[in-house]
């Protein structure tokens, strides 16, 4: 069994330090909170496609706050959830529901049947009658829109959906400081996200440049010009501005979360850890991707117990189960540790949940040499 487990705290190892290489931004919204690791394969769209569906909002919070950062929409069809689309940065929406998740149009679609010879206007309303339409952005619970109770289906306005800050989370990837921004500094903000979103950065970094010269304060203008600074490859002028970001809003996580991601792309574990000690303090529960890294970080300091905890506290915050990699690096900690069942069982989980991982056939090779060691082997868990 040595062997076997040194092969396979190999391959762990060198998956985990390509991960290193590709750490990832964005989770559901522009702030870092991860990618899914392993890409899922995606059912192909029917020909028969459902009547499109255009619905257009505005997400705010109930305390009147500045959305700063965009919020995902979210429809939840017969249990099943899927991403349609992203705010502005002012929190107003125009989305096609089901255009982005090939999914979520296959489901609704077989639930059709013969139906989809009736006219369009009732066909529109029952292939949508048992959706909702929430949002999505960390540290926050979101009003759900019933879209069976629209009337007008084919271009609907559902209006506000007010989101509601946790009471056990302080830390947030919008700033309370930009409710102060004056009128110059917020033109230039939102000039600058624009520029941002065509990838047009030096033009970007000029506009935010602006706005924090206009008002020193605005940490979320620091955040965007780190991101900025860093896509132009100036890694000490974003670490500058993110640190500027955090003196104007210690509860803003987004520049723990940048300053994390370019230490794990360098290998600076310690430093990692700190940061995404300091993400995860201020808020638990909405970024299961800091965990992973909190978790990934740990492994190589050789901190197996802190290692196995962080992956662990980040598979209950992962409750839809989309970053693969916490059971991957629980496996590797848990195989460091000796607990071949446990890794095993891990690994399992793994494959199962990224099944299109190129590297998955060497893991189920070691998954084999494991099975010899440990006995029969036992289903993956389904949590």
């Amino acid at each position: 069994m040595k062997r076997a487990s040194l092969s396979l705290s190999l391959l762990l190892l060198l998956n985990l330090l390509s991960w290193a290489q590709k750490p990832g931004t964005g989770g559901g919204s522009r702030s870092s909170g991860g990618v899914s690791g392993g890409a899922m394969s995606l059912p192909r769209i029917p020909t028969s496609q459902p009547t499109p569906l255009f619905i257009s909002g505005n997400v705010v919070v109930d305390d009147g706050s500045e959305l700063t950062d965009q919020a995902v929409i979210q429809s939840i069809c017969k249990g099943r959830r899927h991403m349609e689309g992203y705010t502005d940065s002012h929190g107003s929406f125009t989305i096609e529901m089901g255009r982005r998740n090939a999914l979520a149009v296959q489901d609704i679609d077989s639930d059709m049947g013969s139906q989809n010879s009736n006219s369009p206007r009732t066909q529109l309303a029952r292939q949508w009658s048992d959706c909702e339409l929430q949002a999505v952005l960390p540290g926050f619970t979101s009003q759900v829109i019933e879209l069976g109770g629209i009337e007008e289906m084919q271009n609907a306005n559902v209006g506000r959906i007010v989101l509601h800050r946790l009471s056990q989370v302080e830390g947030f990837t919008i700033s309370a400081t930009s409710a102060n921004a004056p009128e110059s500094a917020r033109k230039a903000y939102t000039k600058g996200r624009e520029l941002e979103d065509k990838k047009k950065w030096e033009k970007a970094e000029e506009k935010f440049k602006e706005a924090v010269k206009a008002y020193p304060r605005y940490a979320v203008a620091w955040s965007e010009l780190g991101r900025v600074q860093i896509a132009r490859g100036d890694l000490t002028a974003a670490r500058e501005s993110f640190q500027h970001s955090l003196e104007a809003d210690g509860k803003l996580v987004t520049p723990h979360q940048e300053l994390a991601r370019i230490a794990f792309n360098q290998k600076n574990w310690n430093e990692v850890v700190d940061q995404t000690n300091q993400v995860l303090a201020l808020n638990p529960i909405s970024f299961p991707y800091d965990w992973f890294l909190n978790s990934a970080a740990s492994y190589f300091l050789g901190s197996l117990d802190a290692a196995e905890k962080s992956a662990r506290s980040g598979l209950k915050a992962d409750v839809e189960h989309r970053f693969p990699k916490l059971e991957y690096v629980l496996g590797a900690a848990l195989l460091a540790k000796r607990d071949y069942a446990g890794a095993r069982e891990h690994m399992n989980n793994y494959v199962r949940l990224a099944p299109n991982d190129p590297e998955v056939p060497k893991l189920q090779k070691q998954i084999a040499e494991l099975d010899k060691v440990v006995g029969t082997p036992a289903p993956a868990s389904s949590n």
